[in-house]
C-alpha cells in the first residue's frame, strides 16, 4: 500500500505531541535547537485518486512518532478493509494548524479527522477534562479500561453534544515530576519548588494544592529555564521529556502518575454519516486499531524510557503506597472545585476505575 504523508520538513528540530496537552492533553515538545538532530520529512504525496472518498487526518505530533505510527496503522487498516474505496491522507507537524485548528477544521468540515489533546476538546466542553483530575488512574491498565467501559462512552456523549465523533482515546504516557532541588518522596518535599505547569487551570490548582510554586510556561521555553534556573522543576510524560531532552537539565524523577495524558482521535460525524454504513464500520474499526496500537506502544515505551533517564545519571525514585496517598490527600480539595463543572455522577464514574 502506497504510504500518504503530508508533513513539514524539519531542520535542526524535533517535534513530537504529548498533550495536553501534555498540558492535559498534549504537549507540543520542541527540544532546543542546539541538541536536537536534524531530520528530514517524508516527501510529500497527493491523494491517489481513485477512490470514492478521500479522508485527510491532521496532526500537530511529530512525523516518525508513535501517534504518526498509530494514524499509519489507521491508514493501512481503512484503506485495506475497504478495498481502496477510501483513501486516507495523513498530514502530520501540524501542516494544517495546532491542535485547536484542526480540530475547528474538523468542525467545519474541511478536514475529515484529527487527534488532539484533551485540553483543546475541553475548549468546548469542559467535562471533557475529567480525565485529567489527579490520581485519577493509578496505572495505565486502568486508564484503559475507563475509556473502553462506560467512562468513555460518557466521553462519547458529551462530544456528540459538540457536534464531534470519538474514534477512540490513547494516552502518551502518565506523567512524572522532575526537578533540580532533592529527591522527592512526599508531598511535604515539594513545598516551595517553582514548579513549570501547562496553562491549564486543573493543573495550576493542583500543584498549588501540593504547595508548589505553580509557573505555567510554555513548553519550549522548558528546557532553557531549567537549564539557567529560572524554575526549580516541570511534570510531563516520560516521552515528553525524552523527545525534548528535558532528562539532560534534571537532576530528580519521581515517579508520580499524578495525571494522564489523554487524547482523542475524532472525525466530523456528518462526513462520516455520509459514507456507505459498510464504510462507516470500517472507519469506526479502523479508530479501535490505532487507539490500541498507541495505548500498547505508549505504555511499553514509558518503561524503557524511564530506564533510560536513571541510565543517564538522573536519580529516579519510584513512591511506596503510603508516600503516594499523601499526594492523593493533599490534592483532594481539587475535586471539591471540580464538582459542579464535571458533576459528581461523572468524577464518581471515572474514580470507581481505581477501586
Amino acid at each position: 500500500m502506497m504510504k500518504k504523508v503530508m508533513a513539514l520538513s524539519l531542520a535542526l528540530v524535533l517535534i513530537v505531541s504529548l498533550a495536553a496537552g501534555c498540558g492535559g492533553g498534549t504537549e507540543q515538545t520542541q527540544a532546543p535547537a542546539s541538541d536536537a538532530p536534524a531530520s528530514e520529512a517524508p516527501a510529500s504525496e497527493a491523494p491517489s485518486g481513485t477512490a470514492e472518498y478521500t479522508m485527510s487526518v491532521a496532526s500537530a505530533d511529530g512525523s516518525g512518532g508513535i501517534a504518526h505510527r498509530g494514524l499509519q496503522e489507521f491508514e493501512k487498516y481503512v484503506e485495506e478493509q475497504s478495498g481502496g474505496r477510501i483513501d486516507v491522507v495523513i498530514y502530520m507537524d501540524g501542516i494544517l494548524g495546532g491542535e485547536r485548528e484542526a480540530l475547528e477544521s474538523v468542525k467545519l468540515g474541511s478536514i475529515q479527522a484529527t487527534c488532539a489533546g484533551t485540553a483543546s476538546f475541553s475548549a468546548y466542553d469542559e467535562r471533557i477534562a475529567v480525565v485529567n483530575l489527579p490520581f485519577l488512574y493509578p496505572d495505565f491498565d486502568s486508564f484503559v479500561a475507563s475509556v473502553e467501559g462506560e467512562g468513555g462512552e460518557a466521553l462519547d456523549e458529551i462530544l456528540a453534544e459538540q457536534d464531534i465523533k470519538a474514534l477512540g482515546y490513547y494516552a502518551s504516557g502518565l506523567r512524572l515530576i522532575g526537578n533540580n532541588k532533592h529527591t522527592i518522596h512526599t508531598v511535604d518535599d515539594l513545598q516551595g519548588i517553582k514548579m513549570r505547569v501547562p496553562e491549564q487551570d486543573i493543573f495550576l490548582k493542583m500543584f498549588e494544592a501540593m504547595g508548589t510554586n505553580p509557573t505555567p510556561m510554555s513548553w519550549t521555553e522548558c528546557y532553557t529555564g531549567l537549564q539557567q534556573g529560572t524554575i526549580d522543576g516541570m511534570e510531563c510524560s516520560p516521552a515528553a521529556i525524552y523527545d525534548s531532552k528535558l532528562h539532560e537539565v534534571l537532576d530528580y524523577m519521581t515517579i508520580t502518575n499524578h495525571s494522564i495524558d489523554t487524547c482523542i482521535l475524532a472525525v466530523s460525524p456528518t462526513w462520516l454519516a455520509s459514507l456507505p454504513e459498510d464504510l462507516q464500520q470500517i472507519v469506526i474499526d479502523g479508530g479501535k486499531v490505532a487507539c490500541d496500537f498507541m495505548n500498547t506502544t505508549f505504555d511499553e515505551e514509558s518503561a524503557k524510557i524511564i530506564e533510560e533517564f536513571a541510565a543517564s545519571g538522573v536519580e529516579v525514585t519510584t513512591l511506596t503506597d503510603e508516600e503516594r496517598a499523601t499526594f492523593v490527600e493533599a490534592v483532594a480539595p481539587v475535586y471539591d472545585e471540580y464538582t459542579d463543572i464535571f458533576g459528581q455522577e461523572l468524577i464518581d464514574l471515572f474514580r470507581s476505575y481505581s477501586e
